[in-house]
């Protein structure tokens, strides 16, 4: 529905102003066209602007209310813009103009502008609805005046309601108390496509649609007995071709001088091209427009529905693996087809009929949910053939394009359950299993994400406690095991004093800055405060140190920012300290080497951390500016774990060659006096951990 972007000569997107202009030109220009109203055009442009500023506010309100728009529908009909091509040329321009000012390209806002529109419309025809029943109220009272008027006025009464009767674009058809027709108009005869003749023979309840045939013929006996006086509702009738004609009626009983009832008058509106499009739009703010599956709007209810209607439920949320690569390789095209071929298959698979919900959530996601009706599901077989369906190539060319999909799990009984908390266990789950590869699956663990909830809660509290001063940067000696504890350098670290969690470790304070986005300015944050600091203490620290992170490292910034911490603090290029992280210097990272080399020449200090035994680690040393790396803690507590293990002699072996090499070799992570004597025997020249930690470091910068 939506179209790209208006562009300027530039290819620029206009601003939403020109786009606002444009539309109430437009719009006015169709409205002026399309029915006759007397007034100047600049009023009309101006009645124009009202209802479009009127609708952009609906849409951008929060909480979006889309009911609103109802009242910009009927304002259009109460200012005389009801012409027959009215609503259809302003839901043209409204949809090609509405998603330009509603904000940022997005499914929700594309929903936003099809509920708008359909509230638009429901009060159009509310409007139009009120317009018609009052023209009906004044053909009622021109039949009642032709009734009791004198007979000097009766030609001139009758003159006006045949002028009505005939030219109302409301059917009318008068019927005696049996539902015989007495008389009926042209336009009654166009919507049922009977003639005048055809009709005779026939009666009003011919025409009601079989299915509300029983509801009507009692509405029309309560009004022969006078148990009501006139109804105005919505029923369907039946054309003579057989197509169904959706309509607003609107009957009411005649009475004659003696107020005995004596005819009915049944007012006919057809509604059935506005009755069809509020249900497509309907349909378009329910269903995603790529696949036609049901989206998330609709897949809440629906969920909850089952959850309701059963003592059990499975749910799997399904990413499909690698479309990123598709849609970089083939195009998005061919990635589109592949959403439409996954979303095909688990249709087969899991139809309607057979309590079943598929949906898809956006992007790569999808959602499946089964009712445990039929018995509790085999999660691994049902996992099994959506894989095995999802092998088989299609090709698109000379492409062979299969696809599989990695799923998270969650079955579980339905009491207590909302629909809500089922999709977020299994978003959850599907997070997890995702960072296990491809083409995995796993079931919802409660305990797990009963931790991961509270890490996240933890996390997403962290601006906060930065902002409050929780969050503070401490320090941790680089001790020498060769020197009688002298101490190397000093790294600074994050600590977080959580007052209900406790102390948060630097490694995990920096894990959840970066889930959350706090990792850049927490890193520089922490990089000044190193520089800082090693003003602070002058001589009594050799050197002041931090490990920088991935995204750090890699910055293209970094050196300036460096040379801005040197300036700013008058340091020596030697007094600061900084680790660059293996695992970018082993993938052959360009930036970081650049960086690293850069910093070195400047005089900085440089080393590797995170260091392994894996190969490439070790071939990483002969490039190092600085012969410095520092063994992972992971490797030091695994090795204090079993000290006469296999992994510990080869790491006495590595020690043995780095120290060949002539390349000094630091362990972390060392928790005990026995921990720092095994690395002293295998050869490193200095540990850091948590049996050298010194609180108040700056008096002396004492570890021992």
């Amino acid at each position: 529905m939506r179209r790209p972007p208006t562009g300027g000569p530039d290819g620029q997107r206009q601003p939403e102003s020109a786009v606002r202009d444009r539309l109430v030109r437009d719009w006015s220009v169709a409205m002026a066209t399309s029915v006759f109203v007397p007034v100047p055009h600049e009023e009309i442009e101006r009645r124009i602007a009202e209802l479009v500023d009127a609708l952009v506010g609906v849409l951008r309100a929060e909480p979006f209310v889309p009911d609103a728009a109802a009242r910009t529908g009927g304002d259009l009909v109460r200012a005389g813009f009801s012409g027959q091509t009215s609503l259809s040329r302003t839901l043209d321009l409204l949809a090609d103009s509405l998603p330009d000012l509603a904000g940022p390209t997005s499914p929700e806002t594309d929903a936003r502008v099809h509920a708008v529109l359909g509230c638009l419309v429901t009060g159009y025809v509310q409007a139009t609805r009120e317009l018609v029943f009052e023209q009906q109220e004044g053909v009622k009272r021109a039949l009642l005046r032709a009734k009791e008027q004198a007979e000097r006025d009766l030609w001139l009464s009758e003159a006006r309601f045949r002028e009505v009767f005939g030219t109302s674009a409301v059917g009318v058809a008068v019927t005696d108390l049996d539902g015989g027709f007495v008389e009926v108009n042209r336009s009654l005869k166009e919507i049922v496509g009977y003639t005048g003749a055809e009709l005779t023979d026939r009666r009003l309840a011919d025409l009601f649609h079989p299915d509300d045939a029983g509801a009507l013929t009692e509405i029309y006996r309560r009004l022969r007995d006078g148990k009501s006086e006139r109804v105005r509702e919505q029923w369907r009738l039946l054309r003579k071709d057989g197509d169904t004609v959706w309509s607003y009626l609107a009957v009411c009983l005649l009475r004659d001088a003696e107020e005995e009832p004596a005819y009915l008058v049944t007012m006919v509106e057809d509604i059935t091209d506005l009755h069809l499009l509020q249900r497509e739009l309907r349909k378009q703010a329910l269903h995603d427009a790529l696949t036609g599956l049901p989206n998330r709007q609709a897949l809440v209810p629906g969920l909850e529905r089952m959850v309701a209607g059963s003592d059990g439920i499975t749910v799997l949320q399904l990413d499909v693996d690698g479309l990123g690569v598709v849609n970089e390789g083939l195009g998005h095209g061919v990635g589109d087809e592949v959403l439409r071929r996954v979303a095909r298959q688990l249709g087969a698979l899991f139809p309607a009929d057979r309590a079943a919900l598929v949906a898809r959530l956006g992007g790569d996601q999808f959602v499946v949910a089964v009712d445990h009706s039929a018995g509790r599901p085999d999660v691994a077989a049902l996992v099994g053939r959506i894989n095995e369906e999802l092998a088989e190539p299609v090709y698109h060319g000379e492409h062979g394009v299969a696809a599989s999909v990695s799923v998270g799990v969650v079955q579980r009984e339905t009491r207590g359950a909302s629909a809500g908390e089922l999709l977020r266990a299994a978003d959850n789950t599907l997070r997890r299993v995702k960072g296990q590869g491809k083409r995995q699956w796993g079931l919802f663990d409660p305990e797990r994400d009963a931790r991961d909830r509270a890490c996240s809660a933890l996390a997403a509290g962290m601006s906060g406690a930065w902002e409050n001063g929780e969050i503070r940067v401490d320090h941790q000696p680089v001790v020498s095991l060769r020197a009688d504890g002298e101490v190397l350098a000093v790294e600074a670290v994050l600590r977080w004093e959580h007052p209900d969690v406790g102390e948060v470790s630097h490694e995990r304070c920096l894990a959840m800055a970066e889930s959350v986005g706090l990792g850049p300015p927490i890193a520089k944050w922490l990089l000044r405060e190193a520089g800082e600091q090693a003003r602070a203490w002058g001589e009594l620290a050799p050197a002041v140190g931090v490990a920088l992170d991935v995204h750090q490292a890699t910055d293209p910034d970094l050196v300036g920012e460096v040379r801005g911490v040197l300036a700013e603090f008058g340091l020596a290029p030697e007094r600061l300290r900084l680790g660059f992280p293996t695992s970018v210097l082993r993938e052959e990272n360009d930036d970081a080497w650049d960086n690293l080399r850069v910093l070195t020449g400047l005089g900085v200090r440089t080393y590797a951390h995170g260091f392994g035994l894996g190969a490439v680690d070790l071939a990483c040393v002969e490039e190092l500016p600085q012969p410095v790396v520092e063994f992972t803690p992971e490797l030091g507590a695994r090795v204090a774990r079993r000290p006469d293990s296999a992994l510990a002699r080869i790491t006495v072996d590595a020690v043995s060659v780095l120290g060949g090499l002539g390349v000094t070799v630091i362990a972390g992570g060392v928790e005990s006096a026995e921990d720092a004597d095994w690395w002293r025997s295998a050869g490193a020249d200095g540990a850091w951990g948590a049996h050298f930690a010194a609180r108040g470091l700056p008096q002396g910068v004492d570890a021992r």
